[in-house]
């Protein structure tokens, strides 16, 4: 009865195959692993050594794809170029406060003196956050933002924030990254 749970199970996995181009299988490795987590994936492993190979269920085959695209956040004023850009949270979790979904963003110490400084002088402002150079929202401040710890409104599903999260919280993929399904 084990031998035929093995073998069903084995039969229920997809594994995926990554070159990690300019990075070392062990920082591929976390990014994935980073962005698997962050989409929810049900069940699946990441092994990075001698190769990065991520096993997973056929079913969050979708989940993986989604991650595979890195996004970049960026933060300014209206009409100005970014004051931070490539903005690498510390947290970035997708909240869902009585049905308005929100960001709970919290940067690191440079970057939360910058915000601080920046929301200081500019008042009342729409600052906008942008993923990718594409602006995502652009809530007005009316107060600084201190201890770099922010609620920013967005206007999409809780999945589509999880899945942008993953893509922003796990990091950029090294250059020359490639992926090959289906290595069994």
């Amino acid at each position: 009865m084990l031998m035929l749970w093995l073998i069903g199970c084995s039969v229920h996995t997809v594994d995926v195959a990554i070159d990690p181009g300019e990075g070392t299988p062990a920082e591929v490795a976390a990014i994935f692993d980073e962005r698997m987590s962050a989409v929810g994936a049900r069940r699946y492993k990441v092994l990075s050594e001698p190769d990065v190979v991520v096993q997973l269920r056929p079913e969050d085959r979708e989940r993986f794809d989604a991650i595979m695209d890195t996004k970049v956040l960026s933060m300014g004023w209206e009409g100005e170029d970014p004051f931070l850009d490539g903005i690498a949270p510390k947290r970035l979790e997708c909240v869902d406060t009585t049905g308005a979904l929100q960001w709970a963003i919290s940067l690191d110490s440079a970057e939360a003196d910058m915000l601080r400084i920046q929301t200081e002088l500019h008042g009342q402002d729409a600052l906008v956050i942008a993923v990718n150079g594409v602006e995502l929202t652009s809530p007005n401040v009316y107060q600084p933002i201190t201890g770099g710890t922010a609620m920013v409104p967005l206007d999409m599903s809780y999945r589509d924030c999880r899945v942008l999260s993953a893509q922003i919280m796990g990091g950029p993929l090294p250059a020359g990254v490639a992926v090959r399904y289906d290595i069994q």
